[in-house]
């Protein structure tokens, strides 16, 4: 579990979302506690492996020097021949084997123990104050002004000259053909607008409780059971978490935890997302490997659940489009075009295209 849980930090969908949902410190601490019972247990188990060791080798010692003494007695009286000796010898050498194996054993905890000093000289230092976010005023406007970018090593531009405006509290569904989705949303500037939360396509199968699954996207409030169970039934899985035996039922087989389908995780990432108290909230496809018929149902709870609320749906199925405040469409990294469902229907062009080849769908 110590491997899993630093290994979090250095997966990069896991870093991402740790870092979005600020749980760096609750898995540091869970960390911490399960070291410090690894550390307790070894210390307890070599302990009692020295204490089985010395006494084997005090009874080596014992029998080695009972020896000695009969075979020097024996070959001063002339009993005994120079093979015998010889042997005594042999018994000699194993004599100081076994103090040598006494010795090593306590040698060995004292450097167990001075490892330990130094693990928690480690953990006691002092972490560098993280930059000061700027400040900004509550809400959750987002403002593209002419921007483009590429990815570091390529040429070819992702966004070209991108421009359009997220006004707070709207509902906004960013469509277009699959991988025209934009930028990896990891590199924005996301801290200038306050509380947001991401649901991303690349979502992580944590192998924790339920509760911890749902919980670390805000763990202050991790031991909230209605919080939890109102994510989870807005997400869908109310009944999957009543189905695998509550919340604090462990996920996942590396633990022998319950399995879920791929489905029944995604959906348990999109109540992960959904717990955290944000004022935007972005959706990066996080249904894309569901049914659309079951993605639209989810889609639409999710919009009654951030009423009030910055919504962003990024995906190239546009059957929530809608019932979406504004439609933007993408198409080789520019905007194709802005505005509602039906403006967009009656405008014609690449949003009418899409609906009509995907309505077959929500039939």
């Amino acid at each position: 579990m110590t491997e899993y849980l630093q290994n979090l930090f250095f997966d990069k969908d896991a870093a991402y979302e740790i870092k979005v949902f600020r749980a760096r410190d609750y898995i540091l601490d869970m960390w911490h506690e399960i070291r410090g019972k690894v550390i307790k247990r070894a210390n307890k188990i070599q302990k009692e492996l020295i204490q089985v060791e010395s006494i084997a080798d005090l009874l080596k010692i014992a029998y080695a020097a009972f020896a000695v003494a009969g075979l020097t007695a024996g070959f001063l009286a002339g009993d005994i021949g120079l093979g015998v000796l010889v042997s005594v010898l042999q018994s000699v050498e194993r004599l100081f084997s076994a103090m040598d194996n006494v010795s090593w054993s306590v040698l060995n905890l004292g450097r167990v123990t001075y490892e330990i000093s130094y693990l928690r000289e480690f953990l006691g230092l002092v972490e560098e104050p993280e930059k000061k976010e700027e400040k900004v005023e509550k809400g959750g406007e987002i403002v593209f002004d002419h921007v483009s970018f590429r990815y570091p090593g390529t040429d070819r531009e992702i966004l070209h000259d991108v421009s359009f405006r997220i006004r707070s509290g709207e509902k906004v569904a960013l469509v277009g053909v699959n991988g025209e989705d934009g930028v990896d949303v990891s590199r924005g500037q996301w801290q200038r607008i306050g509380k947001f939360s991401v649901i991303q396509q690349n979502f992580v199968k944590y192998q924790f409780t339920v509760r911890e699954n749902i919980g670390i996207s805000q763990p202050t409030q991790i031991h909230n059971d209605e919080r939890l169970m109102k994510s989870a039934k807005a997400a869908d899985i109310e009944k999957i978490v009543q189905r695998a035996g509550g919340l604090d039922v462990r996920l996942g087989r590396e633990f022998d935890g319950v399995e879920l389908s791929g489905g029944e995780w995604q959906k348990l990432a999109i109540a992960r997302g959904l717990n955290r108290d944000a004022e935007v909230i972005l959706l990066d496809e996080p249904t894309s490997a569901l049914d659309p018929l079951v993605e639209y149902d989810i889609l639409r709870k999710f919009l009654d659940m951030t009423e009030g609320k910055t919504s962003v749906i990024i995906s190239h199925r546009i059957g929530l489009g809608r019932f979406a405040d504004k439609i933007i469409v993408m198409k080789e990294g520019k905007v194709a075009q802005t505005g509602t469902h039906d403006e967009l229907l009656a405008a014609g062009g690449e949003y009418s295209r899409m609906w009509h080849e995907q309505a077959r769908w929500y039939e």
